[in-house]
């Protein structure tokens, strides 16, 4: 089971605040104060909703209380839960980088707001809205020429059908995520500068031959 000091320690290695925490693990903030400051005997549920929040987010949990940051290039979310994971991780990679620029190619909006709560998808919009400088593009299918969208920091292109599959890529910051639409929610992550830049290169070429969506305010 994770301790208090663990808890402080890797908010410390994320630059996650408690509000981040919050929004990750699902735990309140007065109950995080309180879990972090040993002020009461946490239930073992919200330990181990801040344990997965944080270990999805990057962090290892070792021997002898210890906590680092995971090296691996490759890191899974799967489930409506991991998916919202995958989006704290989209917004807080972003929120901390002098060029906060996203690319998405193969979008079908409706596979990406299923099964979420229109809270979550509201504060994540909100959250976005936030960022200074942001760069956002998608291109979708041309079915998805008019798009009924209230993202107003998004950027959208079509192109035709017959040269797209809807299987979504998204580039952020220096990671590259493949979201696979089965039976649930499925995002592989790749933090790679190399495989960053090369999914640039093809996405701006696509880009450039792609028409204006027209957007239904």
């Amino acid at each position: 089971m994770i301790e208090p000091r663990q808890i402080r320690a890797a908010r410390a290695l994320l630059d996650w605040s408690r509000d981040d925490l919050a929004r990750a693990s699902g735990v309140s903030v007065p109950a995080l104060g309180q879990i972090e400051g040993g002020n009461r005997a946490a239930r073992t549920a919200s330990l181990d909703k801040i344990k997965v929040a944080l270990e999805t987010a990057g962090v290892l949990f070792t021997d002898n209380s210890g906590v680092k940051l995971r090296s691996d290039e490759l890191t899974t979310y799967e489930g409506i839960d991991g998916f919202e994971h995958f989006l704290d991780d989209v917004y807080l990679t972003l929120r901390d980088t002098d060029e906060p620029n996203v690319f998405v190619s193969g979008v079908e909006r409706s596979k990406f707001v299923a099964g979420r709560s229109e809270e979550r998808i509201l504060q994540h919009r909100l959250r976005m809205s936030s960022i200074k400088k942001l760069n956002f593009r998608v291109i979708s299918a041309s079915e998805d020429e008019t798009l009924t969208v209230k993202e107003p920091y998004v950027q959208y292109r079509v192109v035709d059908s017959g040269r797209f599959y809807a299987l979504p890529i998204y580039g952020y910051g220096n990671k590259v995520a493949i979201i696979i639409w089965e039976s649930t929610h499925k995002v592989i992550v790749i933090n790679n500068r190399d495989v960053y830049r090369a999914f640039s290169i093809f996405f701006n070429l696509l880009w450039q031959r792609a028409r204006p969506a027209e957007v239904e305010k």
